[in-house]
């Protein structure tokens, strides 16, 4: 439901169309938890061809940089990892690959930036159905 309420706020204020997606997904300690055959999944289909993924490692101590540098390199136009190396917390990772974001991608006001937990509480074929609303529903 966080992720929900999160993605909503984060998309909330920009003009909404057919833009490009941008997903900041903070990762710590993640090697055992995160769903690498979802993103590979997901990321193959080409109905999700605009939406990308900024993968933010949080000072993790396990595999999770070597896991999540594996899904960047099958998809290196869509997926990237952002590595910090001392862990900041949730918020801070978030923070961070937001701003990463916006000062890689260049964005315009029909691009959109949100957060995913990287474990997929919420599966990542939800992000199509949150742009549906955003595009058919502007004015939220």
């Amino acid at each position: 439901f966080c992720v929900v309420v999160a993605f909503i706020l984060c998309c909330a204020h920009i003009q909404r169309a057919q833009g490009a997606t941008y997903i900041v997904s903070p990762c710590y300690n993640e090697e055992l938890r995160l769903p690498r055959q979802k993103y590979v999944d997901f990321f193959s289909d080409s109905s999700n061809r605009d939406i990308s993924l900024i993968f933010v490692n949080d000072g993790s101590k396990d595999g999770t940089l070597a896991l999540i540098q594996s899904i960047a390199q099958e998809f290196p136009d869509r997926i990237y990892v952002l590595d910090l190396v001392k862990n900041g917390g949730k918020a801070e990772a978030v923070r961070r690959g937001m701003v990463h974001a916006i000062g890689k991608f260049n964005l315009g006001a029909k691009d959109v930036v949100g957060f995913w937990d990287s474990d997929l509480a919420t599966p990542l074929d939800t992000i199509p159905k949150f742009l549906s609303v955003f595009r058919e529903k502007p004015h939220l």
